[in-house]
């Protein structure tokens, strides 16, 4: 009889980093089921090989977002293959099916959350266009007030960044909320 080893979905996942064969970083994200949705609790960057200077610029450089995509996609991957084997295994009694039917259901669960977990839509939910009227109101209050930059009060009124603050008020151009502007100036094209 052919024996079956059945594994759990990994709660670490590690691979070299920025390059996959060189490194020369090794980073390992860590794993863990919160609130019914699989998500990282952890991160450990270390030397692959020889000790190397671990600077703020090295840190600002690891895609977080980016390498736990990769592994949820990585794990799910891993997941539904062992999945399929757990099965032909039952189909063909080389398991007892009282571990055959736990292994299933909680793979099942397993996989779905990474599914999820590794379509999760990057970014935040995009805002509706009554947000944008709001922030074309705003800046045009500020605008005929004479009270500085505009996007800056934009800015303070949500607090977010004047960054943020700056697309928000192209989008509002964009969707008509604004009349056109000349690049780099306060207010307005004159018609």
């Amino acid at each position: 009889m052919r024996r079956f080893v059945v594994k759990r979905w990994p709660s670490d996942y590690t691979r070299l980093w920025p390059d996959r064969q060189r490194g020369p970083w090794r980073v390992t994200l860590q794993f863990a089921v919160l609130d019914g949705a699989i998500e990282c609790v952890g991160l450990d960057l270390t030397p692959a090989g020889d000790p190397e200077r671990l600077s703020s610029e090295t840190l600002r450089k690891v895609a977080v977002a980016s390498l736990i995509q990769e592994a949820h996609r990585e794990l799910a991957e891993v997941l539904a293959d062992e999945l399929v084997d757990a099965e032909a295994a039952l189909a063909a009694d080389v398991l007892p099916d009282s571990v055959a039917d736990d292994y299933g259901v909680e793979a099942r669960d397993e996989l779905r959350l990474r599914q999820a977990a590794a379509h999760k839509p990057k970014g935040r939910t995009p805002y509706d266009d009554s947000h944008y009227r709001e922030v074309a109101q705003m800046y045009l209050r500020a605008y005929s007030s004479g009270a500085g930059n505009p996007t800056q009060q934009v800015a303070e009124q949500w607090p977010t960044s004047r960054a943020s603050a700056a697309r928000w008020v192209a989008r509002a151009r964009q969707l008509g909320h604004l009349p056109p502007a000349v690049r780099g100036k306060a207010g307005f094209r004159p018609e």
